[in-house]
């Protein structure tokens, strides 16, 4: 590739990102007249006082408090996506809720007419948060305990060390973030202030916000990015190992640190972005001398700087937060896991509760307040429920079936190829609820996002025996059992191998089923000798080639030097054609290697009571920031 040109385009690329973020805090506002085109599915009138609740309506399941006060109403440009602010008369709580651009109708009741009005609503980019004024003394949405049902058991809650999920459900928590993503999924700051690229594209400079604080009391520095971002280089993810190769870490001073690239790199904010959730930044102190490993160098001291801190770790039990008095939200509006946070409630209890019938009745009866991951084939009840407020994850959940490539069968590419051939994906992802909510999707990097192509996809789903047993006859296979994990503890993982033991059997597999849950999973598959199968499921990683590197790593022992050497170009790539082309490239070398097996997709679903208030559907982990009870 011609260095200059590649320069050229790296830099030109971070200047229009740079230049895209430097708008989105400018706070840029377009005024648009909404007509009310909002279907009200029923309205009681009644006498009721002024400064009472009237009524909720409910668009998608998301309610919407309508506040009755002297039948004042006003538009006022406040910086976010579509909010209406009312003038009380004594200091009600007013709720902020944000519905995927659907204009809020808003219903003034008075004696027994219905009052509806045109809006004109401000559509901006963020800007300073005005939306709500933060005042303990008087705010009714401070205090209570939030209990949540995490997905199922937890191992550990150093997110530098693990990629489950319920790691980084309780750790986004914790941890606050250099970037963040947005309801829009756009990469926007969070710890960081502000930031420059030298005119080389080779030092990145980025500066924290000021007054930022451990939950200790200790200020945040950039010696602790520093720390993190080269503890992160040890860890699981290989965005951040593909910053480790290129780039080192320098500090100018205590809020000033650097990137410094042996060439230039324009995929910066993509790895200091994992999952859509950012960097969690770890104390200096604390991490010493413990390397990302995925065992002995785990944490056992949790220190953030997040909104919420750490009190408790009842193993098997629950997790228990407690808000951060000295935590700084940002001056923008609360969007996905980017801008304001604040912990209205006084503690969060993630509890662990295998059996998902029981994780509903307590919901139903007010025993918990939110089930993280709720099971897909109660969706259908759930949503006839009128306490029950159901969300949906933004990019939804992506299962596969892991395979060991450090011994036999599946060190073996036929033994691989006959398990590909056998699996009926449809038949699998039909356990996943009803079609709203899955489907199929042979893209490695996911369906209707950015690298989305279909090619290869003949492979995808074959449910062919007759090939499957031929391919492995053709192995080396001997017979020997093959140890298959499954985690009964979780709902949207078990259900893979259950629907596809019986093709893997027909195809000629000794299949040796473990029912386990998940903390035990997770021990097992770091032991090489200790499984041939498991199953799980991915999420935004699987999105880019930065974080999905294909199922390469020391966990399963799988390596291509093919499909290393697309994704290199890739990164070194100049143009979006040339992107696509490597894109296909690595979707025609993944199914031919098949270091793992794709099986489709579905949507995640959250329950709350519909007492629980200010939840933003739209961050990855579920974000308890902002959200109050109103019981």
């Amino acid at each position: 590739m011609n260095k200059a040109v590649g320069l050229r385009w790296v830099v030109v690329m971070a200047a229009a990102m740079l230049l895209a973020l430097t708008a989105a805090c400018a706070g840029e506002k377009e005024i648009v007249e909404v007509v009310k085109e909002v279907v009200v599915e029923k309205i009681v009138v009644k006498e009721i006082p002024v400064e009472k609740i009237v009524a909720r309506e409910v668009v998608k399941e998301v309610p919407v408090e309508v506040v009755v006060i002297k039948e004042v109403i006003k538009t006022v440009e406040i910086p976010v996506e579509k909010i209406v602010e009312r003038k009380v008369v004594k200091e009600v709580p007013v709720e902020v809720v944000v519905i995927k651009e659907v204009p809020v109708e808003v219903v003034v009741t008075r004696e027994v007419e219905v009052l509806k009005e045109v809006l004109q609503v401000v559509s901006a980019t963020p800007t300073v948060f005005q939306a709500i004024e933060i005042t303990k003394a008087t705010d009714g949405r401070y205090g209570g305990t939030f209990k949540t049902v995490s997905q199922s058991s937890i191992a550990t809650l150093d997110p530098l060390s693990s990629s489950t999920w319920v790691t980084w459900a309780v750790a986004t928590q914790i941890y606050d973030t250099l970037f963040a993503s947005d309801g829009q999924f756009q990469v926007v700051p969070q710890m960081v202030e502000d930031w420059s690229i030298s005119s080389d594209g080779l030092v990145w400079t980025f500066k924290n916000r000021e007054g930022l604080l451990f939950h200790d009391g200790s200020p945040v520095t950039a010696e602790d990015v520093r720390a993190t971002l080269e503890r992160s280089f040890t860890s699981f993810n290989t965005g951040w190992k593909e910053l480790a190769k290129r780039a080192t870490v320098g500090v100018v001073d205590n809020r000033t640190w650097t990137l410094n690239f042996k060439e230039p790199f324009g995929m910066v904010f993509d790895a200091l972005n994992f999952n859509t959730e950012g960097f969690p930044v770890q104390k200096a102190s604390v991490i010493k001398d413990r390397p990302a490993g995925r065992t002995e160098a785990i944490l056992q001291t949790h220190i953030g700087s997040g909104p919420y801190k750490f009190l408790l770790w009842d193993v098997g039990n629950r997790v228990v937060l407690e808000r951060f008095e000295g935590y700084l939200p940002r001056g923008e509006a609360p969007s996905g896991h980017a801008g304001a946070k604040y912990g209205f409630v006084d503690r969060i209890e993630f509890l662990e509760i295998p059996d998902v019938q029981t994780r509903l009745s307590l919901l139903e009866t007010k025993g918990v307040d939110f089930i993280d991951t709720a099971p897909l084939d109660l969706f259908e009840v759930m949503q006839a429920n009128r306490d029950i407020n159901i969300f949906t994850d933004p990019i939804g959940r992506w299962p596969v079936i892991y395979l060991n490539h450090h011994r036999l069968p599946f060190s073996d590419l036929k033994a691989r190829q006959a398990i590909q051939a056998a699996v009926d994906t449809s038949a699998i992802m039909a356990a996943y609820g009803p079609p709203a909510v899955r489907g199929q999707c042979p893209a490695i990097f996911l369906c209707g996002l950015r690298w989305d192509t279909r090619v290869g996809e003949e492979n995808y789903n074959q449910n062919d025996i007759p090939k499957a047993q031929r391919l492995l006859n053709e192995s080396s296979y001997d017979g020997r059992k093959v140890v298959a994990l499954t985690p009964v503890d979780q709902p949207t993982i078990h259900p893979i191998l259950t629907v596809a033991e019986p093709n893997i059997r027909a195809a000629g597999f000794n299949l040796d089923m473990n029912y386990v849950d998940w903390a035990t999973l997770k021990t097992r598959r770091a032991k090489p000798d200790d499984w041939d199968i498991f199953t799980t499921w991915g999420a935004a990683a699987a999105s880019s080639p930065l974080t999905n590197n294909l199922g390469q790593g020391s966990l399963n022992g799988f390596h291509s030097e093919k499909i290393t050497k697309l994704r290199e170009d890739f990164f070194s790539a100049t143009s979006e054609k040339e992107m696509m082309s490597l894109v296909e490239q690595m979707q025609l070398a993944f199914y031919e290697e098949v270091p793992f097996v794709r099986v489709g997709y579905f949507s995640g679903i959250h329950a709350a009571g519909v007492w629980v208030r200010g939840f933003d559907p739209r961050a990855l982990w579920p974000g308890y920031w902002n959200v109050w009870l109103d019981r």
